[in-house]
């Protein structure tokens, strides 16, 4: 089963797969971000050549990200995997349909998230993440279970991305509205698209994702 959680920065897609994992156990969730920074972090040619590019204020290209998730597919001995801000350009979108189907894979369903832009700013403002494994937390709406302690690793240490600022996020989408808008597009042509209101409480959005998977008998009923 391969899943795209499509949507504005933002918008929730990282706490829905945390979410859609716990009843899929099979899935794995792949964020492009997180690639990237594993990638700077494990201090390989690759990782040098990609930070060289982001220090230099450059943009990602499409046959960089190609070839990290060409990389992870490759890995994954179970292919049921949630794509999450990926892919983000149509020469994404088409180039990771062929790359699949050379594996006899399929995009199954794309949830297009949408959410108003003033709850977008509310939401990214209030975000920090676990220094150690990457959850994501809000100062209001997700917090965790016990003060300054990660859920998920027992972290301690937490941050805030150097892009959850409101000034950083209207550039983040004005690139998604130029470059992203045409591959939700792309996938509602090919009839996969299924558009999901993320305004509504995490539970509501998690449950209505479920549905969907069920009616399209991706998952089972009771999960």
């Amino acid at each position: 089963m391969i899943l795209v959680f499509f949507g504005a920065p933002g918008s929730g897609k990282g706490t829905q797969a945390h979410e859609l994992k716990k009843a899929i156990k099979t899935l794995s969730h792949i964020s492009t971000g997180d690639l990237l920074r594993q990638e700077i972090t494990s201090d390989s040619a690759f990782g040098r050549s990609i930070k060289y590019k982001i220090d230099a204020g450059e943009f990602i290209t499409d046959d960089i990200i190609l070839q990290l998730v060409t990389d992870i597919l490759r890995k994954k001995s179970k292919k049921d995997i949630i794509f999450d801000g990926f892919p983000r350009t149509l020469n994404q979108a088409i180039a990771f349909d062929a790359l699949l189907g050379v594996e006899n894979l399929k995009v199954d369903v794309v949830f297009d998230f949408d959410i108003d832009v003033h709850e977008l700013i509310e939401r990214i403002s209030g975000r920090y993440v676990c220094q150690d494994c990457g959850a994501v937390y809000h100062k209001k709406n997700r917090k965790p279970r016990i003060d300054s302690v990660c859920d998920q690793c027992g972290g301690t240490r937490f941050i805030r991305r150097q892009d959850d600022t409101a000034q950083a996020l209207e550039t983040r989408l004005k690139i998604y509205r130029e470059q992203t808008l045409p591959v939700r597009d792309y996938y509602k042509d090919k009839g996969v698209l299924k558009k999901i209101n993320a305004s509504q409480t995490a539970a509501i959005v998690t449950e209505n994702i479920k549905e969907t998977l069920r009616s399209a008998g991706l998952m089972k009923e009771g999960e």
